[in-house]
């Protein structure tokens, strides 16, 4: 199966949702972290080692921002690239390949979001419910300190879900509105926290996005960046004004019902945000 408009459009949206939370918000802090040895039953021949947060901002079109270029070990600065080093930037952890093992000191200073951010294919009673958080603060003073497993969950986080509606003739020659919706579960450990990144998300009505293409999605099988140097988001979407873009036409942000969020820690608030959509394209020449 070939990667399609949906999944282009998905991964369009979660950068661009990503990018708004970050940089409008200046959802991220500032600190050095350690890394600890861990290890991932997938990534066979590689040695991994994990933060204890997730997930770490990769894109250098966020104001204020550290991106670094690799870490620091005890025989000094790493390099990406050098002794098969790659950031994975949405996991919080180092990766090497090849031989390379046992390493110690790992640490280096990132910028750690304020929001984890993922597209969720579950069932959204499933995220709500049945989820076991982590909390991901990195002011928050930690009873232990390690890496945080690869299926390990941390919140605040935002859980973006995809409900395609339907396409709408438009044009003649085939062209069509594609209307679909995505629904963000907004996961905070205050309130705070998620009045702010629903200020974010309700403002992104009436505005528009870069549509990315596969080439354009920025992170590899590890993690790191596909194109081995640095992400920029707005240096690959502001070329698409005119083109390729997606019209945000309405958002509704509903908090979770007073009843419901009793079953939960007083220490996690949520709220759903359902953002609109608008697309013209021509789905019979793709």
């Amino acid at each position: 199966m070939k990667q399609t408009y949906s999944h282009n459009l998905i991964a369009s949206f979660v950068e661009y949702l990503d990018h708004s939370i970050c940089n409008k918000g200046s959802g991220f802090t500032n600190i050095n972290v350690d890394f600890y040895k861990t290890s991932d039953s997938r990534l066979t021949g590689y040695a991994i080692y994990a933060a204890p947060y997730k997930q770490f901002v990769s894109n250098a079109a966020v104001s204020g921002a550290v991106v670094p270029s690799g870490i620091s070990g005890v025989n000094g600065f790493i390099s990406r690239n050098v002794s098969g080093l790659n950031i994975s930037w949405n996991q919080g952890r180092a990766v090497f390949s090849g031989s390379i093992n046992n390493l110690t000191s790992l640490s280096g200073r990132f910028s750690i979001k304020d929001f984890n951010i993922h597209y969720s294919a579950e069932p959204e009673e499933s995220i709500i419910f049945d989820t076991k958080w982590k909390i991901n603060n990195p002011i928050i003073p930690q009873t232990s300190i390690s890496g945080l497993a690869e299926n390990e969950k941390s919140y605040p986080a935002i859980y973006v879900k995809y409900y395609p509606h339907e396409n709408t003739p438009f044009e003649f020659g085939g062209g069509e509105s594609t209307d679909a919706m995505f629904r963000c579960i907004v996961v905070s450990d205050n309130q705070f926290k998620l009045d702010g990144a629903n200020n974010v998300i309700q403002n992104l009505a009436r505005s528009y996005f870069g549509y990315l293409y596969s080439h354009e999605i920025p992170y590899n099988f590890l993690g790191d960046i596909k194109s081995g140097t640095q992400y920029n988001y707005t240096g690959i979407t502001t070329p698409k004004v005119g083109r390729d873009i997606i019209y945000i036409n309405k958002v509704y942000i509903t908090p979770l019902n007073e009843r419901i969020s009793e079953n939960f820690s007083p220490n996690v608030y949520i709220s759903l945000a359902d953002v609109e959509i608008k697309a013209y394209r021509n789905p019979r020449a793709e």
